[in-house]
């Protein structure tokens, strides 16, 4: 359930570059180590090992994509909210940015 693409797009938000770089190399190399050992624990890739679970990962990671990048727009907006001193108007759309992190955890089927 986890998407490279994706997890730059999130570290994008992280404005220190060298930290941003630093973190997400990390995660990087865990992400390729954890698929190397969970190829070798199945014996092949899980697209050929589990092909029915595959579709159904890709298929719902499709619906989700949008979810996520409306998700990172949002998280953008109430981080220059609160970072301009807009607390207000980063309080209005908290309900947003929360509801985006529930609509997702639900398409990840990861709510419980």
């Amino acid at each position: 359930s986890t998407d490279a693409d994706l997890m730059a797009a999130y570290a994008g938000l992280v404005e220190d570059v060298e930290l941003r770089e630093r973190l997400f190399t990390q995660i990087m190399n865990e992400w390729n180590l954890t698929r190397t050992m969970l190829e070798k624990l199945r014996g092949g890739a899980l697209e050929s090992k589990r092909p029915r679970m595959w579709k159904t990962l890709e298929l719902r990671a499709e619906a989700l994509r949008t979810l996520h990048h409306q998700q990172i727009a949002l998280l953008k907006q109430w981080r220059s909210l609160i970072a301009s001193g807009s607390t207000g108007a980063a309080n209005t759309m908290l309900p947003d940015v929360l509801l985006s992190i529930n609509a997702i955890a639900s398409g990840l089927r990861t709510t419980g």
